[in-house]
């Protein structure tokens, strides 16, 4: 007899965001916002699914709200699924709340009702609401009914028959009820072919499937690919001279296995197991998917210094924790191949944080670049953006200064004290913010040299006050 674990998360959506207070998550259906999942906090409270964002802010104001974001939901859901595959291989998931484990001859936990109830208290002390039910070829739907515990296989059926049919995936429940047909015993006294004929095979299929009539497929979740190398030593490593060459080895083994799996690496965790069983570890990023073990031994070297041996470690292993897909191929860059500029970067990405700018299309001036990371790819070509017209040094604070004659075209600048002349300027160039910055606000920009060769972007705002942006090329 087959048997199956349902573990039914009903609060996912919300869960997964570890809020102190109130959450709910909210989507937009048509013109309204409409809370989608909400969490025990927010029941209480009175805020049910199907709230307008609106009403629920006028009933908990300090609620927390996100947007309903499915696929990061679905990813949550399946992490959970690979977590539970402690208690069996086969293990799938049932969108969109569902974890199914088939535990059909699993005996390491002793009874089915505490295998069940381990599941339930591990999952609740990570933050989860959880129902779970033992059960046969129906335990996705009774779990999904609000049905708890460990159901025998006799009760099974009986159980089945008394559902309604709305918790059935692939059932049409709103068509059937107006039929009078709302539970899943209704369905079984009529005549198949008559469902057949008006209904289509599909909801004979998924009777079929539901109530035992056909096998109930469990498609296994494939765990990730784990890519690791560990090396244990007779004699304990004390030194560093040591401890270099059995990273080097292990940083070969590493690189191997991703040259296999076509992947680079992009953060990979140094583990070491001293002898007093203490465990310690280093971690290192790559801007670029990398698999050179060169490269990747320069990221450790500063950071080596920092682990205590004592009497010697007996083990060390190395684990990717973040890859990506990798070809065979480099793609040149500036001239330069991708591994000779990720080299330096990582270097120091090790010690500071690096960014570089990219452009942004805007033609509000400050906002023509924003800071990327300093592998992120950039466009060939966005226009203005190797414009000289644009500073070089952006004033993170604007200065203010004084021109005169105050009205008319400016013939001296009052800056830092002093008086300078006015030897070439340009302008003015009138920009108008973007609508959603308000209305009415303009900037008269000015580009000048003043007697000192200094080469400057001035700004006339409200009509009165001149700003210092930046510095010219």
């Amino acid at each position: 007899m087959r048997r199956l674990l349902a573990l039914q998360l009903p609060r996912l959506p919300t869960d997964r965001l570890r809020t102190l207070g109130p959450a709910a998550t909210w989507n937009t259906i048509g013109p309204r916002r409409l809370l989608v999942s909400v969490d025990e906090m927010a029941e209480a409270a009175g805020l049910r699914p199907g709230q307008s964002v609106a009403t629920a802010l006028a009933i908990s104001p300090k609620l927390a709200l996100a947007r309903s974001d499915e696929p990061a939901e679905a990813a949550a859901l399946r992490r959970l699924a690979l977590w539970v595959r402690r208690y069996s291989p086969l293990t799938a998931t049932d969108a969109p709340d569902v974890i199914l484990v088939d535990i059909t001859g699993v005996g390491l936990f002793g009874s089915e009702e505490t295998l069940r109830q381990d599941a339930v208290a591990r999952l609740r002390r990570g933050g989860f609401a959880v129902r779970a039910v033992v059960a046969g070829h129906a335990a996705v739907p009774l779990v999904r009914a609000g049905v708890e515990g460990v159901i025998p296989p006799e009760r099974e059926d009986a159980l089945i028959r008394a559902l309604p049919l709305g918790v059935l995936p692939g059932i049409p429940a709103a068509e059937l009820a107006a039929l009078g047909l709302r539970r899943v015993g209704d369905l079984q006294t009529l005549p198949p072919a008559t469902l057949a004929l008006r209904f289509g095979q599909g909801l004979l299929n998924a009777l079929d499937r539901w109530t035992g009539q056909r096998p109930l497929p469990v498609q296994p979740l494939a765990p990730p690919l784990e890519i690791t190398a560990k090396r244990d030593f007779v004699e304990p490593l004390v030194t560093r001279a040591a401890l270099d060459r059995a990273l080097a080895f292990l940083l070969q083994d590493l690189s191997a296995r991703c040259v296999a799996a076509g992947l680079g690496l992009r953060r990979l965790r140094l583990l070491c197991w001293r002898v007093d069983g203490l465990v310690q570890e280093l971690t290192v990023g790559t801007g670029a998917p990398s698999r050179d073990p060169a490269h990747l031994a320069k990221l450790f070297a500063g950071r080596m210094e920092h682990l205590e041996p004592g009497l010697g470690f007996e083990r060390m292993a190395l684990e990717a924790l973040e890859t990506e897909r990798q070809d065979a191929a480099q793609v040149s860059l500036l001239g330069r191949s991708e591994a000779e500029l990720a080299g330096p970067l990582d270097h120091l990405g090790q010690r500071l944080r690096l960014r570089r700018l990219a452009p942004n299309p805007s033609h509000w001036p400050e906002h023509m670049a924003e800071p990327v990371s300093s592998h992120a790819s950039l466009p060939a070509m966005l226009g203005g953006w190797a414009s000289a017209h644009w500073p070089v040094l952006w004033l993170r604070k604007p200065e203010t200064v004084g021109v005169t004659p105050p009205d008319g075209t400016p013939a001296r600048m009052l800056w830092r004290g002093q008086s300078w002349r006015l030897r070439v300027l340009d302008g003015p160039a009138r920009l108008e913010a973007p609508w959603w910055h308000g209305q009415g606000t303009t900037r008269d920009l000015h580009w000048v040299e003043i007697s000192s060769g200094a080469r400057l972007l001035l700004s006339r705002e409200a009509g009165w006050r001149w700003l210092l942006r930046g510095h010219l090329p």
